[in-house]
């Protein structure tokens, strides 16, 4: 994928990868990387950095289920403009960042994104079914 002009998209995947390494065995690593990055022009800053991963990473991990889920969501936006806004401010920065998310990507390929799903049933006699889902179009089959 070409990123050279689109850095909203490369900051949406970084924002993405930093946050699910976050839950992973690959966080040290991340972590260090991610608050290099973020402070290579003022290298006093990295504690900083490293105090603002460390506290999202901690709120992940004491999180579970939907709220996990929700968090995970917000701090993937967070961060992707965070890293936007550190990639927008010289080309060697998002030049970077755009090297980081290919490596990213090839070592975590992307299952191919679903655009659709369909969800079938039967049911027989006076049975109803009924499916949960999201953004539904509800249909009533006519028996042939």
């Amino acid at each position: 994928m070409d990123f050279s002009n689109d850095l909203a998209a490369v900051s949406a995947i970084g924002g993405r990868a930093l946050v699910t390494a976050m839950t992973t065995d690959l966080w040290a690593a991340t972590r260090a990387r991610f608050a290099r990055w973020l402070s290579r022009d003022r290298p006093d800053s990295e504690a900083v950095h490293l105090e603002r991963l460390d506290r999202d990473h901690d709120a992940l991990i004491a999180a579970s289920g939907l709220e996990r889920e929700e968090l995970a969501q917000a701090l993937e936006t967070r961060w992707a403009g965070r890293l936007q806004d550190a990639a927008e401010l010289d080309a060697e920065s998002a030049r970077i960042l755009i090297e980081m998310v290919r490596q990213w990507e090839q070592e975590h390929p992307a299952e191919t994104p679903v655009s659709r799903v369909d969800q079938n049933a039967k049911a027989g006699g006076h049975a109803r079914i009924i499916q949960i889902g999201r953004d539904q179009n509800i249909t009533r089959r006519e028996p042939k």
